[in-house]
């Protein structure tokens, strides 16, 4: 490692897992400078949210019907073969989504 240049490598111990960051030093007689960073929430996460997509998304295929997800800003995320199908109705499906996010609540929904 050359003066002053900075490697980064991924490192698995006792069921944890960790970024580690070397940089070397910056002048001769310096130290290294050695960082872990814990990443294991992370990589736990991340692997949650693929699971839950691809669970999803076995169901969304499963379903005969156009189906969209949305976002929170009602932008569509996601869409199945048959909802591809339908050309340009994902403009009314967020205009209706918008407008139900709007409306006041009716008697049976208190």
């Amino acid at each position: 490692m050359n003066p002053g240049e900075e490697e980064s490598f991924d490192w698995t111990s006792r069921g944890r897992a960790y970024d580690v960051t070397v940089c070397g030093p910056e002048d001769e007689g310096s130290l290294f400078t050695v960082v872990f960073t814990d990443i294991t929430d992370q990589h736990m996460t991340e692997e949650i949210h693929v699971n839950a997509r691809h669970y999803l998304e076995e169901i969304l295929a499963d379903i005969p019907l156009g189906v969209a997800v949305l976002n929170s800003e009602l932008k569509i995320t996601s869409t199945d073969g048959h909802y591809r199908g339908f050309g340009g109705c994902h403009r009314r499906i967020a205009a209706r989504a918008a407008a139900s996010r709007n409306r006041k609540p009716l008697a049976r929904d208190v």
